[in-house]
């Protein structure tokens, strides 16, 4: 994760959105001679004009993935909100599935073909929807720590 300061020069098109998986906001700005058009933050963060951030990024200059950012001025945190325990429940839901599977995955010589294959194609999406849940969780929480841990920092 890639922690980069910037203070917006102007801010234009900002459209907070929602959908089944989230909510994010889409946005354009200018700053330092750099034009914008598709930036992206999660969460619906008032997106203002020339204060200080520091922002959360999967690395430099990647817009479209904003984690979340820092005020610089107030020192205030701001990113869409996934605690620890979004990452405790969603690893022991994983633990619990496999766990049930167990006894056909031990026997699956004894299970027909077509359940195995209906087996196979349910345990595989269940457990990849889980774990991009608890990534998605836990880059929240690294995106808090690191933001936070810059901010005092600099304080």
């Amino acid at each position: 994760m890639h922690i980069q300061k910037i203070t917006f020069d102007r801010v234009f098109s900002v459209h907070p959105k929602a959908w089944k998986n989230g909510q994010w906001t889409e946005f354009g700005f200018k700053a330092d001679g750099l034009r914008v058009h598709d930036a992206r933050v999660e969460g619906h963060p008032d997106v203002l004009e020339g204060v200080p951030l520091a922002l959360a990024l999967p690395r430099p200059d990647a817009w479209r993935k904003i984690y979340g950012w820092a005020n610089l001025q107030t020192g205030e945190v701001i990113v869409l909100e996934r605690h620890v325990g979004d990452i405790v429940v969603g690893i022991v839901l994983l633990v619990a599935f496999n766990l049930a599977q167990l006894p056909y995955v031990l026997s699956w010589a004894a299970v027909k073909p077509d359940v195995r294959w209906f087996l196979a194609v349910g345990a595989l999406a269940l457990n990849g929807y889980v774990l991009w849940g608890v990534f998605r969780s836990f880059r929240q929480f690294l995106a808090h720590k690191r933001l936070t841990a810059f901010v005092d920092a600099g304080r």
